[in-house]
């Protein structure tokens, strides 16, 4: 893990947020700071994948404050926030099948100055070489563990502060969710930020600094992950029962 210095990198306060008129967020707060990974983890509804979506302004806020490296965000256009610095990785529509490897992080880099895309483009080779073997491959015909993770590639590439990064190892073979996170943690060693939301929440826990479980859209327990995976409430209620 990168080493992290205790400077709040982002902040959430008090916040209300939904989808017209149905609130799904109901007054949360937390926490991220620079170099950690936090993970959300709860069961499906809890509100963990709009919290992200909040942050990159896909929700209607009702109330309260998203604050990213002293400045606040709050309802700010998606476009705008990612060029403040914080890269999305969705569950779904994470990358154009229609388009090669290549294409694909080549739109992800619109935002890189002129003459940055070579170096971060080796960068990202460097790390994924099986996107470097793939590069002229249209991303529709990938497995789904090279499209994974070609879409956070894709985000990786612009060098962003924070990734919010929502449920990487859904749906992929034990193998392959190894290497997801696996790269989850060598793109935090390498000092980008992270922000996970994973189905997976014992292996999730495993890798981050610090958590917070939620429900129904409130935060129920946070903690470090070692600490929320051995308390024993959290383990009954959303780990499936303390391991034997």
């Amino acid at each position: 893990m990168s080493e992290h210095t205790g400077e709040t990198l982002l902040e959430i306060r008090d916040l209300v947020a939904g989808y017209g008129k149905i609130e799904v967020l109901h007054g949360i707060s937390l926490k991220v700071q620079r170099g950690e990974i936090v993970t959300l983890v709860g069961a499906n509804g809890a509100g963990k994948t709009t919290t992200l979506r909040s942050i990159m302004g896909l929700t209607d806020i009702r109330a309260g404050r998203i604050i990213f490296d002293g400045t606040d965000i709050t309802g700010w256009s998606p476009h705008r926030v990612a060029a403040r610095g914080i890269a999305f990785v969705p569950q779904e529509r994470s990358i154009f099948p229609s388009l090669t490897v290549y294409e694909n992080l080549e739109m992800g880099a619109y935002q890189l100055p002129p003459g940055e895309f070579a170096a971060r483009l080796e960068a990202i080779y460097a790390r994924f070489p099986r996107l470097k073997e793939r590069y002229r491959q249209r991303a529709g015909t990938l497995s789904g563990g090279e499209r994974r993770m070609l879409a956070i590639a894709r985000g990786l590439i612009a060098n962003p502060a924070l990734m919010l990064v929502d449920e990487p190892s859904l749906g992929l073979a034990p193998k392959v969710v190894e290497a997801v996170f696996e790269n989850v943690q060598g793109i935090n060693r390498e000092g980008t930020t992270i922000l996970l939301v994973e189905q997976n929440a014992r292996r999730a826990l495993a890798i981050a600094h610090r958590a917070y479980v939620m429900e129904l859209g409130h935060i129920r327990y946070e903690g470090t992950g070692r600490q929320l995976l051995e308390d024993e409430q959290v383990q009954r209620l959303y780990l499936g029962g303390a391991r034997t």
